[in-house]
């Protein structure tokens, strides 16, 4: 861990994850293990037993300052609502009242996407005054959070949490939130225990800086109420060179863009320094978006990646789970090579592109 250890001091924290993601949240741990600088309790929560091996390779992250529980816990109240990938971990955080000690009176959530950049302490001692959690405003405007009652207000991203697990109790949270799930099962579509969370909460939440939570979308997918474009920009340096060619990914986007929750200043800011990285938008960083798509004529590469990806990907060097994250992540870079000689030979080469779609038409039959 970073620094000084305060011994005197302990952060709650809570993840939850399937056996599939387990990997993915090694890093996310590990991250959290080097930034803090007290002992931390983690509460890991998944809906079924992990395998001897997988378990294994999660528990040796444990040492005397950060200490690891794996509960078990049943996905039943949830089968009937959306999955996440044919997931239904996701919605087990809303079941903290059941399995978490008594002893515990506030914890942190964070989603097993994130990459921790700073002293979760910090966020941790955040005062949630009467407010039953703390998170941060949600990205942009999008359709499925349209259900809930604080859509074009404060609607928060569910990705990072503090909640005050006392009040949770005291207040019913979960009977409130069964209630919902049960008889209004349609505000779980699209966004999850996210929007089950904003409809049944939305005006017991204290807001936190962007930067807690820091969500990034490529410029040409993201707009602000300024009318000053993303140029010269820290969003724009950190786009690869091919897609700085805004005046063809940005008119190819345009229908697509959405409106961002915050201002382009505050945008700015958070992702110049962020303390918590969330890769909750395409691509993650164990995979690659790059694509040819076809404007005015022109082939034109389309190629994304979160400034913070290769940051993830160097700590992901030191997970037990290593091997299988860079087997997830190889396929993608293959692709990609493949994607941008193509890409080349269209652009560059016309004739050459067309000679060899030929030959391979020939062979193909």
């Amino acid at each position: 861990m970073s620094g000084q250890m305060n011994m005197q001091e302990k952060v709650y924290l809570m993840c939850c994850s399937d056996e599939a993601y387990v990997k993915y949240a090694s890093v996310t741990i590990l991250s959290v293990q080097k930034y803090t600088t007290c002992t931390i309790e983690c509460f890991f929560i998944t809906p079924k037993p992990l395998s001897p091996k997988v378990r294994k390779k999660l528990e040796s992250l444990s040492d005397p300052s950060f200490v690891l529980h794996i509960i078990v816990c049943e996905e039943t109240p949830f089968l009937h609502l959306p999955s996440l990938g044919g997931s239904f971990s996701t919605y087990l955080r809303l079941l903290l009242g059941e399995f978490l000690p008594s002893y515990v009176e506030k914890i942190c959530y964070i989603d097993c996407d994130v990459l921790v950049l700073a002293d979760i302490q910090e966020l941790y001692r955040i005062d949630l005054g009467d407010k039953l959690l703390g998170a941060v405003r949600d990205i942009a405007y999008q359709e499925p959070s349209s259900v809930c009652p604080n859509h074009l207000g404060f609607y928060f991203n569910a990705g990072v949490e503090l909640i005050n697990v006392s009040l949770w109790r005291k207040s019913g949270a979960w009977e409130r939130l069964s209630e919902c799930i049960k008889h209004k099962s349609y505000v779980a579509k699209g966004y999850h225990d996210q929007n089950c969370l904003n409809f049944c909460f939305w005006d017991e939440v204290l807001e936190f800086p962007l930067e807690w939570n820091m969500i990034y979308l490529a410029p040409f997918l993201l707009s602000f109420d300024e009318e000053s474009p993303l140029e010269d920009s820290h969003l724009q340096e950190n786009l690869p060179k091919e897609s700085q060619d805004l005046w063809s990914v940005e008119a190819l986007f345009e229908k697509q863009r959405l409106s961002s929750r915050h201002t382009k200043a505050v945008y700015e800011r958070a992702l110049a320094k962020p303390k918590i990285v969330h890769f909750a938008s395409i691509p993650k960083p164990w995979q690659r978006v790059c694509y040819i798509r076809e404007y005015l004529s022109h082939p034109v590469l389309v190629s994304i990646e979160n400034p913070y990806a290769k940051l993830w990907r160097k700590m992901a060097k030191k997970s037990p789970f290593y091997k299988e994250i860079r087997a997830v992540y190889m396929p993608y870079v293959y692709a990609e090579c493949k994607t941008r000689f193509v890409y080349v030979l269209k652009r560059f080469c016309p004739r050459l592109y067309a000679f060899c779609i030929g030959v391979l038409r020939s062979v193909r039959g």
